[in-house]
């Protein structure tokens, strides 16, 4: 019973301060059950039994306090949080896709359309390379400048194809590797080296033969240059030489143009010491010569 007791003044000591801080009128359902339990003599058992309903009533009303106190302060915490971290948070950025992007830049681009291409391809050797000279003096770049501001509706490109030494025997392997570029025209000026090394006239004819059949057969047009050398080889070995390209160009229907040093050859203002190789002022000469069969195939 002593037990008993002592929890019934604890409870009553605790339900008095709790007065004194919250007021009466939040525990006057406690105060009358109390005072109802003490008038009114009921056995410690019983007393006890609701005391343990009463402290955990007493226990859950601290808890709500408690809520009210801390839950605000909680929530604006977390409403800070979650504003941190929206603002810090990378943006997210919805991708259009391609068919409405491409339906969207093409109203809205004002930009020219790009221009049709022609490309040329000047398949040859020191000639066409341009010997001892750099790049921009060689006629395959003068030509293309001209062609550029002649024509500035089509964008024109003319690939120096030149190697120095090189002979009719290279040039199928040669022009093999220029088709995928899709050319439209070839300029062959290959045999020079041949004819001045001396090589049967039938072989030339046949190698020449074999780069118009590779261009035709990728629907490439061909220009045929032709070419003289000197008499090293007697008067009916350099004449033959020159008969090849005049009868190649008839055969297959092809531009011809005579001679591709047409007013240079032998002109010492016009060529290096060597007298062979054109010098800047030549290629000059040489492009002047040339344009003409070029410029048809703008027509």
């Amino acid at each position: 019973m002593t037990l008993l007791h002592t929890l019934t003044n604890c409870w009553y000591f605790t339900r008095k301060s709790s007065e004194q801080k919250l007021g009466k009128t939040k525990y006057s359902i406690l105060n009358r059950i109390c005072e109802w339990h003490k008038t009114n003599n009921k056995p410690y058992s019983y007393r006890l039994q609701n005391f343990k309903k009463l402290t955990i009533f007493y226990k859950m009303n601290k808890t709500f306090q408690m809520i009210r106190i801390i839950g605000p302060i909680f929530l604006l915490g977390a409403a800070f949080i979650s504003f941190s971290q929206t603002k810090n948070s990378p943006k997210v950025t919805v991708s259009t896709p391609p068919s409405v992007q491409n339906q969207t830049n093409s109203e809205h681009n004002t930009s020219p359309p790009s221009k049709p291409k022609k490309i040329f391809i000047a398949l040859g050797d020191s000639l066409t390379e341009g010997y001892q000279l750099s790049s921009q003096e060689a006629y395959p770049h003068l030509l293309e400048a001209r062609l550029n501001k002649e024509f500035p509706r089509y964008k024109t490109q003319v690939i120096n194809a030149g190697i120095s030494g090189s002979t009719t025997s290279s040039g199928v392997n040669r022009l093999k590797k220029y088709l995928r570029l899709k050319p439209h025209v070839v300029f062959i000026s290959l045999g020079s080296n041949d004819g001045l090394r001396g090589t049967p006239i039938d072989t030339i004819k046949k190698n020449l033969q074999n780069m118009i059949d590779l261009a035709r057969s990728n629907n490439i047009l061909v220009i045929l240059a032709g070419l003289k050398i000197p008499m090293n080889y007697g008067e009916e070995y350099t004449e033959a030489f020159e008969r090849i390209f005049k009868s190649l160009a008839q055969k297959n229907n092809v531009t011809y143009i005579p001679f591709l040093l047409e007013g240079v050859a032998g002109n010492p203002d016009l060529n290096l010491p060597d007298l062979i190789h054109p010098n800047g002022k030549g290629h000059k000469v040489m492009t002047e010569t040339i344009y003409p069969y070029f410029r048809k195939f703008y027509n």
